[in-house]
């Protein structure tokens, strides 16, 4: 026997051994199921027409979001992937008949439990804007591709959800709506061109001293809005007011955007407010009864009639600042 013929055995054996170590590092995959139930008023599913459910990695607010799943009224449908162990966020919304939102709810896991019990997600009633034009509906569904909200976006081309409703405007291609105010305001409250302001701040105003900010008024969703700042630049986020004099910056500068999201959610622990980057938000402006602590209100908004915040229905269409430290 030659040496070469001598060798390919033990070479076909030490193939064999790299693959069953490999094999070995691959993370076991998690198979899960999950039960969607509405919250215990048969009047909320009966306005049902189609639910979207979905899963987002690291918990609801996740911006990674892996898969996206069209149901029928009952909540029967296609399963959930095999998952790795992790952090998710099981989540699904129903649409009435001319595809508004009117229930939402979000189950955040980690994975593996300790129980292979169903993963149960209960929705609560919510509302919000349309997800496509009424000409388009169809039984809670948009009967065509152009037509949804989200229509062109890289998410939605691949299938996978682009927000909680899978309703998310192509931030990328819609940049041009992120817009300067016509004015802005330097430190003593002067009129300021905010052209002046663009070399420092493209497209944007900063303010005297700290950061750079940039408003759309196309009215969208919670994770829209979000989705649109990083479209501008990665680094942007949903404004967080730090501090009244920032507040009143803002709302002076961006006076002709009377109501606008402000960066901070109580999605994952109800009461706990964080903001975008999982900080605790440390200055508030609550108007009189807010937060109320309701389930379906999880994010925070600016209300100009009172001049305090508001905790509204992450779903809710409004116009969003954009914050670039």
């Amino acid at each position: 026997m030659s040496c070469a013929r001598a060798v390919e055995p033990l070479a076909l054996l030490a193939r064999g051994l790299l693959a069953l170590m490999i094999a070995g590092c691959e993370p076991e995959l998690i198979h899960v199921r999950w039960d969607i139930t509405f919250a215990g008023d048969e009047k909320l599913a009966a306005k049902a027409a189609m639910i979207t459910a979905w899963i987002a990695r690291d918990g609801c607010m996740g911006s990674d979001h892996l898969y996206r799943f069209d149901l029928d009224k009952s909540g029967r449908g296609a399963e959930p992937e095999a998952l790795e162990p992790g952090s998710y966020g099981f989540g699904a919304e129903a649409y009435d008949s001319a595809c508004r939102p009117v229930a939402f709810g979000c189950s955040p896991r980690r994975l593996p439990e300790q129980t292979y019990a169903p993963i149960e997600i209960v929705l609560s009633p919510t509302d919000g804007a349309p997800r496509c034009a009424p000409e388009y509906c169809l039984k809670g569904s948009c009967s065509a591709p152009d037509a949804r909200i989200d229509a062109g976006s890289e998410r939605a081309k691949s299938g996978a959800p682009a927000g909680f409703d899978g309703a998310i405007a192509d931030a990328a291609s819609d940049a041009s709506d992120l817009a300067v105010p016509a004015e802005s305001f330097d430190a003593s409250g002067d009129a300021v061109d905010s052209a002046i302001l663009d070399l420092e701040c493209p497209g944007g105003v900063r303010r005297p001293g700290g950061h750079c900010y940039r408003v759309s008024h196309q009215p969208e969703d919670f994770i829209a809005a979000r989705d649109r700042c990083q479209a501008w630049n990665k680094e942007a986020k949903i404004v967080v007011l730090d501090d009244p004099a920032e507040e009143d910056w803002v709302v002076q500068a961006f006076r002709d955007t009377p109501d606008f999201w402000i960066g901070i959610t109580d999605v994952s622990s109800e009461g706990t407010w964080l903001t975008e980057l999982r900080v605790p938000a440390t200055y508030f402006h609550w108007d009189l009864l807010n937060p109320d602590g309701s389930r379906n209100a999880n994010c925070g908004r600016y209300y100009s009639t009172t001049g305090a915040w508001r905790d509204r229905s992450c779903f809710e269409s409004n116009p969003v600042i954009c914050e670039l430290p």
